[in-house]
């Protein structure tokens, strides 16, 4: 057997290549974090931009608001941007904050700060209205001085929902009532039950505009989808108590 110099190589740990995956995989994980961070930065940006602008139109907004108020014309009582579950037709909370929100499309509850998936929108809409009227072109309203996308905020694990325990419910049904043949369908149910696997679904979501406003001394209700035209008096509102 000859040793030649080209059979002679470097030696190389065996767990070398195993080392160098793993910081391949750090650096990935790094620069996904990084990236991570960067949007929400971004994303806390926009917000911050909107609640500046807000506070710039809440003068005008007031002045408009009285003016309104005084004629019987259009007083925005309370507006609310945010995204809801188009089946359920309820906004989105954050799953990680214990905050109320908003709910049952309820525009009258209190946005609370913590909420990014919803914003109040009041003073915006106050600060558009002229002659007893408001009048908003079809385009995303996230586009409009003082709003931002709250699209934006909703973060993955948001965006799926896991349906096993309703399909294992179903199943359960289905079994539940069979007497005549209890020990094969619990047999057939339990190897259902074992080969199931998570079925995971992307949500429904939407982003609408839902306004509450005086016109006339009484008391509306109306709802857009993002890309809708806002006419306001609107024929599809629904006149509510003041109560």
């Amino acid at each position: 057997l000859l040793l030649g110099e080209e059979r002679v190589g470097k030696f190389i740990p065996s767990g070398a290549h195993h080392n160098n995956n793993d910081e391949d995989e750090d650096v990935q994980i790094k620069e996904q974090e990084d990236e991570e961070h960067y949007m929400q930065n971004q994303l806390s940006k926009a917000r911050e931009d909107a609640a500046r602008h807000t506070k710039l139109m809440a003068r005008q907004a007031r002045v408009v608001a009285k003016k309104e108020e005084a004629q019987g014309g259009l007083v925005i009582v309370k507006a609310v941007y945010g995204v809801i579950e188009n089946e359920s037709q309820e906004w989105l909370s954050r799953r990680t904050d214990n905050v109320a929100g908003v709910t049952d499309n309820d525009t009258s509850d209190y946005v609370d700060a913590n909420s990014w998936h919803a914003m109040d929108a009041t003073t915006q809409l106050q600060f558009w209205v002229t002659d007893s009227s408001l009048r908003l072109s079809a385009i995303s309203k996230k586009h409009l001085l003082g709003f931002y996308d709250p699209l934006a905020f909703v973060t993955k694990d948001e965006w799926t929902v896991c349906s096993v325990q309703s399909s294992m419910e179903k199943n359960q049904r289905v079994h539940r009532y069979n007497h005549n043949n209890f020990l094969p369908s619990f047999a057939n149910w339990w190897k259902k039950m074992w080969r199931m696997s998570p079925e995971v679904t992307k949500r429904d979501l939407a982003v609408v505009l839902s306004i509450q406003y005086k016109w006339n001394d009484k008391l509306y209700e109306v709802m857009f989808h993002d890309d809708e035209a806002v006419d306001l008096p609107s024929q599809f509102a629904r006149e509510v108590s003041a109560g």
